[in-house]
Order: structure tokens, then sequence, then C-alpha cells
């Protein structure tokens, strides 16, 4: 208590000394909030000072920095394959060359390690650039026509590009940032080495609707983008008219039952783009589906194959489209992250009669002419829905109508007869479907009313 509290020292009032002890409390707690203070601004001061060097990858980017940090961080890396591009200057034999490339190799991995957590961090946007550097170097060099030299630009530096590009893709976190990267990496790293095969593979990964920043850079481009950029625009005039939009609730897994022809399976998933609504699509292979739908994967061993193949063909010897088979493709993981406007040489078009009050979509596939004696003909699958047929389809699976023409071939020195069949196609809804987008075309189509009020 204060009243406890006796003071020796004469002439002091204990008011006085009051007065004294909260100076000296005040200075001390001013004291601490310099040193706080201190501490806050030098807090700021490394933050501030660190965020010029782990700054985001698209503020590098826009200061110009990625490219020349990017060099810097995986100076060990450009420097071995910089190598590849004067192998003469650095070796005199065989041996001395396949050294260079297990050295690059080497060095390679190291980027690759990085590249892996692509795009989460800032370091591996770094590497997966650098990557697409250093390819872009090797794709120029005058070594570029050695074997060893293009088989290490394809396989160690552009594959990894397309496998990330491809996961990204099938990882359905899509952003416009890492996306135009991908595309830009891949340009760069192709450089006018591109393939034939390196096209097939790199449709998907631009994907049917890409953004407007990413068709920009494919626009611009003059080889195998610029190709991409036309197949999407010429694809979606070939569809004057968009699905119904009961379809717009999610992917439609498509069995396809026809004479002459063993069942084959389709995708056909609806997307927006540009504010109108288009058809994707894609094929799967019997061991695909059997694989997914009846959950039994392809297995790791190659000695258990064979009996992998017998059960498959068992079961989709005696494939049966019921409610079971409904039930199995509602829950299982058949790929859908790639169907596209065109795949694999099928174009999708669709059409429209609303006095017949029916829709059509056609996949098409124009004949093949590599020399008069090796051809194959026009192939074209239609499948056709009409008021009549959807009133009448009953649980999971919708049943339409279905023909197939295939033209006239001619292979091996042999000719292949032209064939017509007819059919049903099984429109089966694949994994997990929501009105999300139907109300979004719904929403977007009401009229706007203006009040004025006063």
């Amino acid at each position: 208590m204060v009243s406890d509290i006796h003071f020796d020292k004469p002439g002091t009032s204990y008011d006085t000394l009051r007065e004294l002890e909260l100076l000296a409390n005040s200075e001390e707690i001013l004291k601490s909030c310099l040193i706080s203070c201190l501490f806050i601004l030098i807090a700021i001061f490394f933050v501030n000072s660190c965020s010029k060097d782990i700054a985001s990858y698209d503020q590098l980017v826009q200061e110009g920095r990625a490219e020349e940090i990017a060099r810097k961080k995986y100076d060990g890396f450009f420097k071995a394959v910089n190598q590849l591009t004067h192998l003469q200057e650095f070796s005199d034999n065989t041996h001395a060359d396949s050294v260079l490339i297990k050295k690059a190799a080497e060095a390679t991995d190291k980027v690759i390690a990085d590249v892996r957590s692509f795009p989460q961090t800032v370091d591996s946007r770094l590497a997966f650039d650098a990557l697409s550097y250093a390819a872009n170097e090797l794709s120029k060099s005058v070594n570029f026509v050695q074997t060893d030299v293009s088989t290490f630009w394809e396989n160690a530096l552009l594959d990894p590009l397309l496998v990330l590009g491809n996961e990204f893709v099938k990882s359905k976190k899509l952003n416009e940032s890492a996306h135009l990267q991908i595309v830009t990496a891949l340009q760069r790293g192709m450089g006018t080495k591109a393939t034939s095969d390196m096209l097939v593979k790199i449709i998907p990964i631009v994907g049917p609707t890409p953004s407007h920043r990413v068709m920009e850079v494919c626009g611009t481009d003059s080889l195998v983008f610029k190709r991409i950029f036309d197949l999407i625009y010429y694809s979606r005039s070939l569809q004057a008219y968009g699905p119904p939009l009961w379809m717009t609730t999610g992917s439609w897994f498509v069995a396809l039952k026809l004479d002459e022809w063993p069942v084959s399976f389709f995708c056909f998933k609806p997307v927006i783009a540009d504010e109108a609504l288009y058809l994707t699509f894609r094929n799967y292979d019997q061991g695909t589906v059997y694989a997914s739908v009846f959950d039994d994967p392809i297995p790791k061993d190659p000695e258990k194959t064979d009996t992998w193949l017998v059960r498959a063909g068992a079961v989709m010897e005696s494939f049966n489209i019921d409610d079971e088979l409904a039930e199995r493709i509602s829950k299982c993981d058949l790929p859908v992250y790639n169907t596209h406007n065109y795949y694999n040489d099928y174009l999708i078009h669709t059409a429209a009669d609303s006095v017949k009050k029916e829709f059509t979509i056609i996949l098409k596939r124009e004949r093949l002419h590599d020399s008069p004696f090796e051809f194959s003909g026009t192939d074209s699958i239609t499948v056709q829905f009409t008021t009549a047929q959807i009133e009448k389809s009953e649980g999971l699976i919708t049943k339409l109508a279905a023909t197939r023409v295939m033209g006239a071939a001619m292979s091996g020195g042999r000719m292949v007869r032209a064939r017509r069949g007819e059919g049903f196609a099984y429109l089966i809804p694949m994994g997990k479907h929501d009105d999300a987008m139907l109300r979004k075309i719904r929403e977007d189509s009401l009229p706007e009313i203006k009040i004025n009020t006063k």
C-alpha cells in the first residue's frame, strides 16, 4: 500500500518522489518504444530489401529481370549446355562428346528438380524458363545436326516442358500467368525446330479456350502456335450452334454402337469461349475405358500385362450399356482435361434444324492422302439429338441415333471398300455434374431492365 511507504531522505516530499518515479518509468517506456520502433524499421527495411530479390515471377518479368536472374541462378547449367553448342572447341573425339553430354544431363537434372513444384514457387518458374532459354540456344547451334545434340535438346530440355505443361492443364489449377509462361517458354525452346509430334502434344496444352493474352502470343508466332491459333478459330467456325443447354452441367461419356464396327468411346464436354457455347471432345481406347470404369489399372509389372489383357478383353467383349455401367461411369476418373475441338485428326462440327427440333454433332476426319497408292477415306461419325429421343431417355442413359460413313482406302497396295453403319450413341453423365454453367448462360441471356427513378 502507498500509505505504508516511508522515505528517509530529508526535504523530499512524497509527491515529489512520486513524480520522479513516474518520470523514470516514462523514460524506460520511451526507451522501450524507441527500441521497438528501431526493430520495426529494421524489419521493414529487411522485408523491402528482400522483396527486390524474392519478388513474384510476374513482377520480375515486368521489370525485365527474370532471364537475368534465371541465368545467374543456373549459371553452371547454362555453361554445361553451352559446351554442346561448341563441341569442336571442347572435344576431338566421340568419347569426349559423350562426357560433355553427360555433364549437361547432370546439370539439367538439378534444374528439373526445381521445376517439379511449378508453378507454386518463383524458383520453379525461373527454372522452367531456364530450360527454355537453353533449348533455344541449342536449337540455333551448328551442332544441332548431330544426333546426340538434337536428342538431348528434345528429351532433356523440351520434354520436361511438355510434361509440366500437360500436368498443369490436368491439375485444373489454371491461372493465366502460368499458362502464358508455358506457351511462351515452349515457343522459345522449340525455336524453328518444332516437329509435327510436338504440335499434337501442344494442342491440349493451349486448350480450346485460351485467354486473350495466350491467343495473342499464339497469333504472333510463325510456326506451331500460329497453326494452333488458326485451328482454334477455324474449328469454332464449324460449330454453327452450341449444344443443348441441358448438356452444360458437365462432361458426357458416349458409347457408340454401330453396324460393322466394334464399340467405340468418346467424351463430349461443353465450354464457353468469347461468350459463346461450344462442344469439345476426345476419344478413349477400350483399354483406358476398362482400366478406369472397372477399376483395374494397367499393371506396372510387364509380366502381369498378358493376364490383364485377358481380363479386359473378356469384359469388353460382353460390354453392356446399362444402369450399372452408368453408375460406374459417373464415379470413374476417365480424363477429360484434354478435350478439344480437334482430336486424333477429327474435327467437331455441329448443326441444328429449328423446324425439326434436331441438333447434330459430326466428328469428321478428312481424307488422308500420303501417295496415289496410300490413302484413307473420309471418316464421318454423326450423332443426332431429337426432341422425341430426349423425351424417351430413362435414368442416366440417353439413347441417340448415330451413323458412321467411311470412304474407301488404300493400304499396302490393298483396297479397302467404303463402309456405312447405323446404330446408337449412348450418352451418360461423367463425374460430377452441377448447374453452374447452365445458370450463368441463363443469367447472361436475361434481358437487362433499367428503371429510372425521379
